[in-house]
């Protein structure tokens, strides 16, 4: 039998006192905190499911947020444009009434004062509110102002990036209106009409090969190899690799030495030439990369012409790849409001130089034109259009050049032109004429024609369509040209009965003019340009026709505010749509929350009845382990001698 030492005793009944107070001191912490789980030792693979529930938790607090803030952002917004549809509403009120019969010059005069308030009143506040220091109108601009009072109209310095936040896994919504968006801060676009067809290139000095990506109007070349017969003797070329057209070319050249590679004479495809064999290429493996970049086929002797690959226009093409071959740029001559220039694109190399031409251009005292120059969404020309409300934009060649015109960017007539801007402002005069077509007299009634599409309506049905009416450009200016597709005469416009000589002149044409080929053309009615349809142009509009005492032009700045204001209504349920689903989304997280939080307090939470049991029983136990320790460590040896 092995007797226990004194000392071997007193260690046992340490250890087991402090393990006694370790599960007391543990569950003492359930108990005043509610948890079961305090460190990943308690229990580890509840702790690793725990810290899941916790970083989804964690997430859904950043997503709510966000949430929270983009639903302050916007009904700041909201308001902002409730405010600017009010504003806007009162100068409407003002147009009706200015235009009542009983209105007179001093009282148009003092209502042209209320509209130069409200105008002013709008850029104060609604126009250029702000969110937590930060402007909500200006794109990423946000702290910059978004709409100034520039020289000839009021000016927009924000951009139109959008900026999201995100909301949920996979979801983000814009959290901003722009300018644009919210105003129509810019004007139409005076849209390219010329498709630029840039050629392809191949890298050369300072120019910069055509990627493949941008061939086939941004399809690409799918990766893969081709194959290249001379004779008995094939190649395989792996162009897998390949980003451009010089790596195109460089591959081919190093697996087929004889082969060199250069662009056609067109400027829009490659051109393969064998020193001394005709050749064909292949595909390989059922792959389209030869196809894709034109020159599959066969050579017509030894040369292997490729066909149109038909690139994006981007801020890298060069100006001489446009059109296969390249064009010739001198200036073009912009009117934006009060404000012009001559816009010299002479050492144009690139697309980028061009819209960085045009989109700094100043006047010749150092004026902003506030022009925005991109290339279009279809990325085959140039848009231009302005930043200045209230302002007409017109675009015309310097002198005799051709540049406007070789880039399709002169401003023209569209079906939707008004009639009031041809004669660069002259307006149109409605009424009646008389025409002798193909197919005799008809009168053209003209009276009620607003726009270019009212008039060629009036023609096509007075003539059941044998007359049409359309635009051209001739010298860079737009004018009218009536066709006769009845043959055997040609369209001549006489006065009608009742009407008057200008309703004939306002349209470029002659009284009693007669065309040849069944072809009449008039003479220039060159627009005032584009501009910015939007609440800051009606007011402007409405201010200049009521100190003028203009009922024309006050009626005319009363439909255009009616048109904001409906697109006003519009937007501003469009955002409170937005608004609604930010909050939609935040109810979601709320109801997710709460089942994640039942999830981890089923994980990490203790049961503190429980554990209040659990406490009651250890204190014994540790009292009576102390106890124990008492009495053992007051015997002595004579307690073992008895």
């Amino acid at each position: 039998m092995i007797r226990a030492t004194q000392g071997s005793i007193a260690r046992q009944l340490i250890f087991n006192a402090q393990q006694s107070l370790g599960r007391l001191l543990a569950t003492q912490l359930q108990v005043s905190t509610g948890r079961r789980i305090l460190k990943p030792s308690d229990d580890p693979v509840g702790a690793a499911v725990a810290f899941r529930y916790e970083n989804a938790l964690s997430g859904i607090d950043r997503f709510q947020s966000v949430i929270a803030t983009g639903v302050s952002r916007l009904s700041t917004t909201g308001t902002a444009l409730a405010d600017a549809y009010q504003k806007g509403l009162d100068a409407y009120n003002i147009a009706l009434e200015q235009l009542d019969a009983t209105s007179t010059e001093e009282s148009r005069t003092a209502a042209a004062q209320n509209v130069s308030d409200i105008l002013t009143s709008l850029l104060a506040t609604s126009a250029n509110v702000r969110f937590e220091g930060r402007y909500l109108f200006s794109g990423s601009k946000t702290t910059t102002a978004p709409f100034v009072d520039a020289s000839g109209g009021i000016a927009y310095l924000g951009d139109e990036v959008s900026l999201f936040g995100n909301v949920a896994d996979g979801q983000a919504v814009a959290m901003n209106l722009t300018g644009s968006e919210a105003f129509g801060a810019l004007s139409s676009e005076v849209l390219g009409t010329v498709d630029l067809n840039p050629g392809i290139t191949l890298g050369s000095g300072t120019t910069a090969p055509t990627r493949l990506a941008e061939l086939r109007r941004g399809l690409g070349v799918a990766e893969g190899s081709i194959a290249i017969a001379v004779g008995a003797t094939t190649t395989t070329v792996d162009l897998a690799g390949a980003e451009d057209l010089d790596d195109v070319r460089d591959l081919i050249q190093a697996a087929v030495p004889a082969i060199t590679v250069s662009v056609n004479a067109s400027g829009n495809g490659l051109l393969l030439t064998h020193s001394s064999s005709s050749f064909t290429v292949s595909e390989v493996g059922g792959g389209t990369t030869a196809s894709d970049l034109g020159i599959l086929g066969s050579s017509v002797g030894m040369v292997l012409t490729g066909t149109d690959r038909d690139p994006n226009l981007t801020l890298t093409t060069p100006i001489s790849s446009l059109n296969g071959t390249g064009i010739t740029l001198t200036g073009i001559d912009v009117t934006n409001g009060s404000l012009t220039a001559s816009i010299d694109l002479s050492t144009a190399v690139t697309m980028e130089d061009v819209i960085q031409a045009v989109n700094a251009a100043k006047t010749t005292s150092g004026e902003s034109l506030r022009l925005e120059a991109t290339i279009n969404a279809g990325k085959t020309g140039l848009n231009v259009r302005s930043r200045l409300s209230g302002a007409f934009l017109k675009i015309r060649e310097t002198g005799a050049g051709t540049s406007g015109t070789s880039l399709g960017i002169l401003t023209t007539m569209t079906s939707s032109t008004p009639l009031y801007t041809i004669n660069n402002g002259g307006g149109f005069t409605g009424g009646p004429l008389s025409m002798v077509y193909s197919g005799g007299t008809v009168e053209v009634d003209l009276t009620n024609a607003e726009t270019v599409q009212d008039l060629a309506t009036a023609f096509s049905n007075a003539t059941n369509g044998t007359v049409t009416l359309s635009t051209v450009l001739v010298s860079g200016t737009p004018r009218f040209q009536l066709t006769d597709s009845g043959g055997g005469a040609n369209p001549t416009l006489n006065i009608a009965s009742g009407g008057v000589s200008a309703t004939i002149t306002d349209l470029g044409f002659t009284v009693g003019g007669s065309g040849s080929g069944g072809v009449l053309t008039g003479a220039s009615v060159d627009p005032q340009g584009v501009r910015a349809e939007n609440l800051f142009t009606a007011l402007d509009e409405l201010r200049d026709g009521l100190a003028a005492n203009d009922t024309v032009v006050i009626n005319r700045a009363a439909a255009l505010l009616d048109t904001v204001l409906t697109n006003l209504s519009k937007t501003r349920g469009a955002l409170g749509g937005r608004i609604t689903k930010l909050q939609s989304v935040q109810s979601r997280h709320n109801a997710d929350k709460l089942d994640l939080q039942a999830l981890l307090s089923g994980k990490v939470d203790a049961d503190v009845t429980e554990a209040i049991s659990q406490l009651a029983q250890q204190q014994a136990a540790y009292q009576a382990a102390l106890q124990v320790s008492a009495t053992i460590s007051q015997l002595s040896l004579s307690n073992f001698l008895r």
